[in-house]
Formats: structure tokens, C-alpha cells, sequence
């Protein structure tokens, strides 16, 4: 490969193809700033998506999310190969695995700048051994690195809690974040359409007249599945009306199924869709009963189709909300508090009301995907100074 010393380049990547879209317009931000954007992946249908959109140069490199060593290994010559190939100036990578194989591939073939874009600390649910060996595989990351970018300024906290990386090494940009709120894509709903959105409910198996609660994301076990449907337990003895609609990926091991089941017709579940900001329209609450976040997206992004949120002071969710004015906090693992907090939103139309008309305007004014943007290129040019 012919390099133009005139440009500069830059390589980000993820793990697994369709984490690509928590990079938001920031790849294609940086190409119209004249920088050689190449971007990493498992093969994928959204990495063919990137390519033919044409603002970077893909290249796959196969990897799993779940330990092996072998395919670990391969891919960590896979990376390696092609960091001797482009000769990047900066990588810029996020998610566990890619982190890891991509920044220590990028220390061996001494890249100039490698920047870990931290994005959630799996380990902080974690005990035992588990504990120590994710533990020692975050300390290895983060030397791999010559900085580190934290989504959140709690989860920064806790980083340097637990004394994973030095305090001048790792920084927030802005209010945190990593690709900000598109205000376009993610608002209120039209007059216009409110026909569209009620087919839509229809569709799904909604029922009219009935506040809907949303459940949005992988849902997992350090999601906060368990505290969920333990506080929709104590709404059903309370005789509060509701429905739930859940998107997204079941990562639960059956939990998500079984507690559906237990629900009696309450719970409607489909798979992740491509046009959320539509199904978000469709609620009246979202709720994430997190153990552990960066930042959530879904959370911001509900809000600025002013919806308010309900979430824990967990790492992360606690810098999404404006307490008791985009939405509710409560504590971590507690289902009454939880199940207050949704009764208190549910059976009040005028403070839901107003939760969500403040809820847009502020996570615009702190997260809007312009400042997340103009923060990445900024932070990009000084680094490459």
C-alpha cells in the first residue's frame, strides 16, 4: 500500500459488526475533515454497509466475543498484519475484545497512538476469579493505550477506583458520551404521525388507553432483568395498569422467557429493530434497571424523544437523567423503589408530561451528536499534534 504522508490515518474499531453504530457519524466526521479512515469489524452485514457508503476502508478481521484461543490468537495476527500493512497514525478502539487484541497489536507494531474508548467495565458485576482475570485483562488494555477515553464521568470514577489506569491517562470528553444524540432521528412525534404509530402499536399487539413501559437493549443479566420483573409484581398487586414492550437481543439464558411467561400477556418482547427511534415514540416510560452502564444510548436517546426515563444510580445511568426532571433515579438491585418509581410516573399524566418536555432539551444541550461530534475531531487533531 502506497501511503500519502499528506494524510492523516486513523483506524477505529469494534468487535463485532453491529457495535459499529456506537461510533455514530464520528469515522464519517473525521473523512470529510481529510483524515485516511479505515475501519475493523467481524465481517458483517453493517461493515458491508460501511464499505458501500465508501467514507472508509474496511477490513474484517474475525473475532468472538466469548474467550478462545485459538480464534483469539488468529485474530490477534490478523491484527498485527494489518497494522504492518497501513501503518496507522492513531487506532481508536472499543469493546472488550477488539480492545484488547487491537491495542496490544498496536503496542507490538508501536503505533503512535492508541486510544482506548472505554464503554463499560464488565468486571464490576463480577467476583472471584472472574474478577481477577478481567481485572488483569483491563490493567493490560489500558497499558496497551496512550489514553483512554471514559463515556462517562462515574465510569472514569470507578476506573480509577479500582486503579486500572492513571488519573492524566484518562479523560471525558464533554459531558461524556461516545457518539452523542442524533436530534433529528431521535424527537417527538408528529401530528403527522400519529396514524403511522398507532398501526405500528397495533401491529406489535399493543393495547390502547394503557401506559406503556419500554424495555429497550441487550437484555442481560447485568441489565437488571430480575429487579425488572420484581417490581412489575408489585404493580400487578397494586392493580396498576401497564404493558411492556421489550426490544432488543435476549442474552438472559431463558430468564427473559420464563418471566414473560410469568407476566400473563403483560410483556410483549421482539427482536432489535433498525428503526428504534419509531418504537421509542411508543412510550410512555422507558425503564433501565441497570447494575452497570457506560452511558446508555437508549436512555438518551428516549429522552430526546421526550420520554422520561427511569434508571438506577448505577455506573453510567446516573449521569443520564436529571433526577426528578428528565426522569427518576433509584437505587441499584432495589425492586420497591423501582416499582414506586414506576407507579408514581404511570398513574401521574401531568408529571410524566413534564419530565418528558424537559427531557429533550436537556440531553440536546449536553449530549447532542454536534458536540459529541466536534469533541471526537477536536480530541483526534490535538493527538495527532
Amino acid at each position: 500500500m502506497v501511503r500519502d504522508p499528506s494524510r492523516r490515518r486513523i483506524v477505529f474499531a469494534v468487535t463485532v459488526d453491529y457495535s459499529i453504530n456506537l461510533l455514530g457519524e464520528i469515522p464519517k466526521a473525521l473523512s470529510k475533515e481529510g483524515w485516511d479512515v479505515h475501519l475493523v469489524s467481524n465481517p458483517g452485514p453493517e461493515l458491508a454497509e460501511v464499505a458501500r457508503q465508501n467514507y472508509a476502508t474496511c477490513n474484517p478481521i474475525p473475532m468472538t466475543r466469548n474467550p478462545s484461543i485459538l480464534r483469539d490468537l488468529g485474530s490477534f495476527f490478523g491484527w498485527i498484519y494489518l497494522l504492518a500493512k497501513i501503518k496507522p497514525d492513531i487506532i481508536s478502539i472499543g469493546t472488550p475484545k477488539a480492545s484488547l487484541l487491537g491495542l496490544l497489536a498496536g503496542w507490538v507494531m508501536r503505533v503512535p497512538r492508541r486510544v482506548y474508548v472505554l464503554r463499560g467495565l464488565r468486571l464490576e458485576t463480577t467476583f472471584g476469579l472472574q474478577l481477577w482475570l478481567l481485572s488483569a485483562l483491563e490493567k493490560l488494555t489500558s497499558a496497551c493505550a496512550t489514553q483512554v477515553i471514559a463515556v462517562s464521568p462515574s465510569l472514569r470514577a470507578l476506573y480509577l477506583k479500582k486503579n486500572l489506569t492513571r488519573p492524566e491517562k484518562i479523560v471525558v470528553l464533554g459531558h461524556g458520551s461516545s457518539k452523542g444524540v442524533d436530534p433529528e432521528r431521535f424527537r417527538p412525534a408528529t401530528k403527522a404521525e400519529t396514524i403511522g404509530l398507532r398501526e405500528l402499536a397495533t401491529k406489535i399487539g399493543l393495547r390502547e388507553k394503557i401506559p406503556v413501559i419500554g424495555l429497550v437493549g441487550r437484555h442481560g443479566k447485568d441489565k437488571g432483568l430480575e429487579v425488572f420483573f420484581a417490581a412489575i409484581a408489585i404493580l400487578n398487586s397494586n392493580k396498576v395498569r401497564y404493558q411492556v414492550l421489550a426490544i432488543g437481543d435476549d442474552e438472559s439464558e431463558g430468564a427473559l422467557t420464563q418471566s414473560i411467561q410469568a407476566a400473563k400477556g403483560q410483556v410483549i418482547a421482539i427482536p432489535r429493530v433498525v428503526d428504534l427511534e419509531r418504537h421509542l415514540r411508543l412510550l410512555d416510560v422507558l425503564c433501565l434497571p441497570t447494575l452497570r452502564e457506560g452511558l446508555p444510548n437508549v436512555a438518551l436517546e428516549a429522552q430526546a424523544s421526550g420520554v422520561p426515563v427511569i434508571t438506577t444510580d448505577a455506573t453510567g445511568a446516573i449521569d443520564s437523567v436529571e433526577n426528578e426532571v428528565t426522569g427518576l433515579l433509584v437505587p441499584a438491585g432495589k425492586a420497591k423503589e423501582l416499582a414506586e418509581a414506576l407507579t408514581n410516573i404511570i398513574l401521574n399524566l401531568s408529571y410524566r408530561s413534564a419530565l418528558g418536555s424537559s427531557a429533550r432539551p436537556w440531553v440536546l444541550s449536553r449530549f447532542g451528536s454536534a458536540t459529541a461530534i466536534a469533541n471526537n475531531v477536536q480530541f483526534y487533531a490535538r493527538l495527532y499534534e
